[in-house]
């Protein structure tokens, strides 16, 4: 053999063992580069639910995809402030969202249950307790829930009525 040859060979050995190993480091960054890369797969789990939801939503039908929307538009709950009282009916006056400035007439019925809510000043933790009619006032702030639409209407019964009291209202 001559110089030449040994020189081929060595050389060819060489450019092999550079090709096997960059082979190598690829498959190796591939593989156990994308472990690496995957360093919270509960995260990765949740992007897939998300996913997997608004799949669903996409695949409803156009009738269902209706009904939700008209749902999803129907107001059932009133924020407002207490300007009368008479007998078991509050009149009260929206505070927010489509139906603000709108007078309401609510009407207590036998199973409504009252609640009042104060927010805790320093944590913002709302704190409930059992409240009665009878300690309603003109002027508090309530929330009452109906079990239909009151975009449309001007008087309703409701079965549950939160009376809220600010913080800066709150005694110790």
């Amino acid at each position: 053999m001559s110089k030449k040859q040994i020189i081929i060979i060595i050389f060819s050995i060489i450019l092999g063992i550079i090709a096997v190993s960059a082979t190598v480091f690829l498959i190796n960054k591939k593989f156990f580069g994308a472990q690496v890369l995957n360093i919270n797969p509960i995260a990765e789990q949740r992007e897939k639910s998300v996913d997997i939801s608004v799949d669903i939503f996409e695949n409803v039908s156009p009738d269902t995809k209706e009904k939700i929307q008209t749902e999803q538009k129907k107001i059932r709950a009133l924020r407002g402030k207490v300007e009368k009282i008479e007998q078991k009916i509050l009149f009260v006056k929206s505070l927010s969202g489509e139906i603000k400035d709108k007078d309401y007439q609510i009407q207590i019925v036998s199973e409504t249950k009252v609640q009042q809510t104060k927010i805790d000043k320093q944590t913002g933790i709302p704190m409930s307790k059992d409240y009665s009619f009878a300690q309603i006032k003109i002027g508090d702030e309530i929330i009452a829930w109906a079990k239909e639409d009151i975009r449309n209407k001007t008087e309703f019964e409701t079965e549950y009525i939160e009376v809220m009291v600010e913080p800066e209202k709150l005694q110790n």
